[in-house]
């Protein structure tokens, strides 16, 4: 039977884990949790409402759907959705890696032009 991890082992191990995480990675995890905590609000908002209340069951659904949805929105348009931030950082990437192309073309046509007979003649 597997040992039984105590509260104070899970703390350190939690707290290693953050610890581990690079600059991307950390802003990620900020950005999951403050749209966890936008969802919750935005929920614990929708509920409190007299338009839910007196709703039927049937349309409560559909409420919550259209509250996210516009909760959503907001937050990739307030570009503070974690959402957002991962396209930002494949953009990056992409054009990090379209510049490692550009620069190995660059330098295989430099060669290319080196040891053509055009370069002889100048």
């Amino acid at each position: 039977m597997p040992r039984k991890i105590s509260t104070v082992e899970r703390v350190v191990k939690a707290r290693n884990r953050r610890q581990a995480k690079t600059g991307p990675e950390k802003e990620l995890q900020k950005r999951h949790d403050a749209d966890r905590k936008a969802k919750f609000d935005c929920l614990k908002k929708l509920k409190e409402t007299g338009i839910w209340k007196s709703a039927p069951e049937s349309l409560k659904q559909q409420l919550e759907d259209n509250a996210l949805a516009q909760l959503w929105q907001e937050r990739f348009d307030a570009k503070r959705s974690k959402e957002w931030y991962e396209k930002q950082l494949q953009l990056q990437e992409a054009q990090k890696e379209a510049v490692i192309a550009t620069k190995k073309n660059m330098k295989q046509l430099a060669r290319f032009w080196l040891r053509s007979p055009l370069s002889q003649l100048l």
